[in-house]
């Protein structure tokens, strides 16, 4: 099965059969757990022995302070995306679950995640936190402020980005399991 989260996402696919699909918040949200934050792409890999790829972490790595604006951020995202996109079907298809940590904020985004998990034959998920922007400028700020992200977006980069989201539907082909955090 493959899970993703939306606001910011996390896309994760599995080949092979699990249990229920967790709740999870989005990969760019930070999940408060006591006194420490919670990676949720972790979680889901903890939950479902996948494998994590997380597209900050490939940015970070291989365009180490070249990344400076949205464009900068677009192109070599593109670059990430053209490299892992075969890497993760060939995982997928070899039997091992995975969980994306990529953005799925926009149809563009969830259309390229889609195409994954078809192109490998797997089934999918992706895990939609309904939070206002005021939450997850929250989360974003106490991320931000913790250090130990490959990126800290400014307000500026937050509303920016925030703009071009889009609410997930079924009507584009997806499973979406909806959470409401209390």
């Amino acid at each position: 099965m493959a899970e993703c989260c939306v606001r910011d996402p996390l896309p994760a696919f599995s080949q092979a059969r699990h249990k229920e699909p967790p709740h999870a918040n989005p990969a760019s949200a930070v999940r408060q757990n006591r006194l420490r934050q919670v990676n949720p792409a972790q979680t889901l890999a903890a939950q479902h022995g996948a494998i994590v790829f997380s597209e900050d972490h490939w940015l970070a790595t291989l365009y180490p302070a070249e990344i400076r604006s949205i464009a900068d951020y677009l192109r070599c995202a593109q670059r990430v995306r053209g490299v892992l996109g075969p890497l993760v079907i060939k995982v997928l298809q070899s039997g091992v679950n995975v969980v994306l940590d990529f953005p799925a904020n926009t149809l563009a985004n969830r259309e390229w995640l889609l195409g994954l998990a078809h192109a490998a034959q797997v089934p999918h998920c992706l895990h939609y936190l309904e939070l206002d922007d005021a939450t997850c400028r929250a989360r974003l700020h106490a991320r931000n402020a913790q250090g130990e992200h490959d990126f800290a977006a400014t307000d500026a980069e937050f509303d920016l980005i925030t703009r071009h989201f889009s609410v997930p539907g079924e009507e584009e082909g997806l499973v979406i399991e909806v959470h409401r955090p209390q």
